[in-house]
């Protein structure tokens, strides 16, 4: 029982804000107890496991299998690198359950992204209660229910069935996982805000947007909903300037009209004076010399 204290009691770094799939440690402890698992391996990668545990919606046993074969034969030690690498391979093996992926969560999801102009849903005040329409409750109950991996998964294959989720995805999605900000229904609506209108998450964009939900206190899937709702209210209500600007959202530049070119101009009258005499015998003789040297 040695091994059950220390991952419980000594955690290496702060766990992760998941709020579903936590980790039975000491079940986790015993399944492995015969398979050479070096001392104090799962309390110095028990942040590592936690998150992994929530991103793929692992129960006990599956994580259990995943932790041993990433084990170093010779040392017992955990690669966490290995770990990642067989739960993504065992979430994306053809044939298998996909960690709960149905196809109903995808049709369900499709509706909610095909709803561009959902049922009127008032911006909430401090005393409001906040109300969202059918697509956003659907988009809530599965933010709520799927693990990370499955729900961008779903978002994505519910713009289209042939898209698929890229490396590069993944890696950004599971970066801001660890670095602990957000639990894993604000996580997932944050990632289904990014796809609305982009066809992949870039970590930079991710990561932009994330900040600004840090900065305004975000930190449940209603508020990133409201904070949704209060972004598209905000560009609505400047889409109406829009015609003033030109694609780069700069003023149109007015250039000044010279007075000859004014409706009501008249043209001088009277004798030239000996300077504008002057000028324009200056400018017939430039013109001259320039058809001089064309040809």
């Amino acid at each position: 029982m040695r091994e059950v204290r220390t991952a419980t009691t000594r955690p290496a770094k702060p766990a992760v804000a998941i709020s579903k799939n936590h980790v039975d440690w000491e079940l986790l402890t015993r399944q492995l107890d015969h398979v050479g698992l070096a001392d104090g391996q799962l309390a110095a990668h028990q942040h590592a496991i936690t998150q992994i545990a929530g991103f793929y919606g692992l129960g006990t046993s599956s994580l259990s299998r995943l932790i041993e074969r990433s084990l170093d034969l010779l040392t017992g030690e955990i690669s966490e690198a290995r770990l990642r690498r067989e739960a993504e391979q065992t979430y994306s093996k053809p044939g298998t359950s996909r960690l709960h992926a149905t196809s109903a969560a995808i049709a369900a999801a499709k509706v909610a992204h095909e709803q561009t102009e959902p049922e009127a849903a008032t911006t909430p005040t401090q005393a409001d209660t906040p109300k969202f329409s059918a697509a956003e409750l659907t988009v809530l109950q599965q933010a709520k229910t799927l693990p990370t991996r499955e729900f961008l998964e779903v978002t994505k294959k519910a713009k289209d069935p042939n898209m698929f989720v890229a490396d590069n995805e993944r890696f950004a999605v599971e970066g801001l996982l660890e670095r602990n900000v957000f639990n894993t229904a604000t996580l997932n609506v944050l990632v289904y805000y990014v796809l609305q209108n982009r066809a992949s998450i870039s970590a930079a964009y991710l990561n932009s947007v994330a900040n600004g939900w840090i900065r305004d206190k975000v930190d449940t899937p209603e508020k990133a909903l409201v904070e949704i709702q209060n972004f598209k209210a905000g560009n609505a209500a400047k889409s109406g300037q829009g015609h003033r600007r030109s694609n780069y959202g700069r003023q149109q530049r007015k250039e000044p009209v010279p007075d000859w070119a004014k409706a009501d101009y008249k043209a001088p009258t009277g004798p030239i004076s000996d300077s504008a005499k002057k000028a324009i015998a200056e400018a017939r003789a430039r013109l001259q010399n320039s058809g001089k040297g064309d040809s």
